[in-house]
């Protein structure tokens, strides 16, 4: 493969899912995003892998070019898609005694 293709070459997820995981700084940004604090980040590696399962479902996973567009893409799932079933799942359910 020439340098050029290598250049060219579709991101590969699992790579984007460890630089993000790396960058520090991205990860205390999305803590603030997520309206979660600093709870977010242990939750961050499912998240990323939901992300990518979604990406991949749409049939979207060649079209992130580079790891901005990944955190852009991210951003734009968690607020849509991330945060709704995050919530679901965190929904006390009160039961009112007969």
């Amino acid at each position: 493969m020439s340098e050029r293709e290598e250049a060219n070459k579709v991101f590969d997820l699992q790579s984007i899912k460890e630089q993000l995981l790396s960058d520090e700084l991205w990860k205390e940004s999305v803590c603030m995003q997520s309206t979660l604090g600093v709870s977010f980040i242990s939750m961050l590696p499912d998240q990323l892998d939901k992300f990518i399962a979604y990406i991949v479902s749409i049939g979207e996973e060649r079209s992130i070019s580079n790891i901005s567009d990944a955190k852009r893409r991210f951003t734009y799932w968690w607020q849509n898609h991330g945060r709704k079933e995050v919530q679901d799942e965190n929904k006390q359910v009160y039961t009112v005694p007969n």
